[in-house]
């Protein structure tokens, strides 16, 4: 919907809470301590205030304006800034709420000659074959918010971070270890970095490796008290796995935080299984956000990567899942060709080592395995050891397995931790 455009001297001046329109009012100094004096911006004349419909709400000065209001409207030389330092719009005619960027002309204007036309935001509806999940439009754009000020998607703007700083996962921009550590939502900014995030598109759904030769037996649900053995044994056998890791699922990432350190500078490769395991396509927006944020920054914290691998709990995505992967930076969502059923305790351990020895090895396989189980390092992965020795074939890293260089399995790389950090879930 589009609002006719109206003169602005022809709306009243005297609804409750607003100031008559004059030329000093235009250019007085604005509410708060920013201590700076707004003028209309020079070129061309801005396009007139758009007419509001019947029963608009008008409110004044630090009043809560916009589309999340009941779409009040600011009065005179007023603008409703997008969120900044709250969670929520406000009336004002500060930089921020005036400057470029900032004002939501939808809901008021700072100029007593204009704003832009009003447009509606549209919403679309991705459907499975089981689900149906309802996803916001593309936003249609991106800038830079300050130091402190509000991050992520904001009425159908993109804000990302300045340079080195991280969005927190109650989405403010800052350098803290509250901004940096748990829950930091890198597609929107990150801790240290030297250029701003970016997608490269949705996450590519793969099954089996490409390379000749090469098998990836991986393994889910850890890190947990099993993951060190399992570790051992594969640095043993000269070969390499990789683990998708969990945040908070049988036990909390940072208590086994040796673990992954041991498995990262042993050469295998670390990746994310999210953070609580839950099923990617029935959750909230947010949520999904904070599964793929929250292990980022523990593994941020523990390796000093995050990773661009990931596996979906269950084995569970659809399209949103996949696209909100690729906005934090993974480019590859792993399933498996091979399952052991080793979390079956139903399954004899014969029967789980029967997958391998039956394999088709001319089928270049991802193994789906689980470190959380004890039968499974100390029974199953030996025989896996042995069979691959037996037979010549090579147990690689996923990441190796595709033909892609170890530089690519991680983003936002910084430097290995001194030392594992003592931090909790």
């Amino acid at each position: 919907m589009r609002y006719a455009h109206l003169d602005f001297a022809a709306l009243p001046s005297a609804i409750a809470g607003q100031r008559p329109i004059t030329a000093a009012s235009v250019n007085a100094k604005p509410n708060g301590a920013l201590g700076v004096t707004l003028k209309p911006p020079a070129g061309p004349p801005l396009p007139k205030r758009p007419s509001f419909p019947s029963g608009t709400v008008y409110v004044g000065n630090n009043k809560k304006c916009g589309p999340s209001n009941n779409g009040a409207v600011c009065s005179a030389n007023l603008c409703c800034a997008y969120p900044l330092n709250t969670a929520d719009h406000y009336c004002g005619s500060t930089a921020k709420h005036c400057g470029v960027g900032r004002c939501n002309g939808q809901f008021g204007s700072c100029w007593a000659n204009g704003t832009v036309t009003a447009t509606a935001t549209t919403r679309t509806t991705t459907k499975t074959t089981t689900k149906t999940t309802t996803t916001s439009s593309a936003p249609a754009a991106t800038r830079t918010a300050v130091s402190g000020d509000k991050c992520g998607v904001i009425s159908g703007i993109t804000w990302k971070c300045p340079i080195g700083e991280c969005c927190s996962q109650y989405n403010y921009c800052g350098t803290t270890t509250a901004h940096c550590g748990t829950g930091c939502r890198t597609s929107f900014g990150q801790c240290g970095t030297s250029s701003p995030p970016t997608s490269s598109g949705p996450a590519k759904v793969i099954e089996r490796c490409t390379q000749a030769g090469t098998m990836a037996v991986t393994f889910d649900d850890g890190p947990f008290e099993y993951t060190q053995s399992l570790i051992n044994q594969f640095n043993a056998a000269g070969f390499k796995t990789t683990l998708f890791v969990n945040g908070n699922n049988w036990g909390c990432i940072y208590s086994y935080a040796s673990a992954l350190r041991s498995a990262f500078q042993s050469g295998h490769q670390i990746a994310s299984h999210t953070w609580s395991h839950s099923h990617l396509p029935e959750i909230s927006q947010s949520t999904l956000e904070s599964e793929f944020t929250k292990v980022d920054a523990a593994l941020k914290n523990i390796i000093g990567r995050s990773p661009t691998y990931f596996r979906p709990p269950f084995g569970e995505s659809n399209s949103n899942v996949l696209a909100t992967a690729g906005n934090f930076g993974y480019t590859k969502s792993i399933l498996w060709s091979v399952d052991s059923f080793d979390y079956e305790e139903g399954r004899s351990m014969a029967q789980k080592q029967a997958t391998y020895e039956n394999l088709d090895r001319s089928i270049k396989h991802i193994a789906l395995n689980h470190d959380v189980h004890e039968t499974t390092v100390t029974q199953l992965v030996p025989y896996i050891l042995k069979w691959a020795k037996d037979n010549g074939v090579k147990l690689v890293t996923v990441g190796e397995c595709l033909g892609e260089a170890s530089s690519k399995w991680y983003k936002d790389v910084g430097s290995f931790p001194a030392s594992s950090p003592n931090l909790s879930c």
